[in-house]
């Protein structure tokens, strides 16, 4: 009888030295894990609570200002070479077409007057 008390007593010994070894741990770190979250949860609200109550800053509201304006600036002289680049455009083909009525023009009167030569040709003969 006293060897099966011995054996019971070895097999309680065995099972609170694994749940020492290896439940206690992992009890701890998820403990460790929840107050880590909870501590981040509530540095969260308190850093939204003073984001929404703080005033800006001067000097953070002027450099929003300052970049506001160089996007604005940098907008305003896309949209004027845009400008200049399509005016361009259009003066380019006004020449154009001036310079290819003018050739149509000079063709007309070359052939007009090779017409007028050859009838005064015809006229004489």
């Amino acid at each position: 009888m006293s060897s099966e008390v011995l054996g019971g007593g070895v097999m309680i010994a065995v099972a609170a030295a694994l749940w020492v070894t290896y439940l206690m741990p992992t009890w701890a770190r998820r403990r460790q894990y929840l107050t880590t979250e909870r501590n981040a949860v509530r540095l969260q609200q308190t850093m939204r609570i003073l984001a929404e109550t703080s005033e800006v800053p001067q000097q953070v509201r002027l450099e929003a200002n300052a970049r506001t304006v160089v996007t604005q600036r940098k907008l305003l002289a896309q949209a004027e070479d845009d400008a200049r680049a399509e005016a361009k455009a259009v003066t380019d083909a006004a020449a154009s077409a001036r310079r290819s009525a003018a050739a149509l023009a000079a063709a007309n009167r070359a052939a007009a007057a090779r017409d007028a030569a050859g009838q005064a040709a015809a006229v004489r003969a």
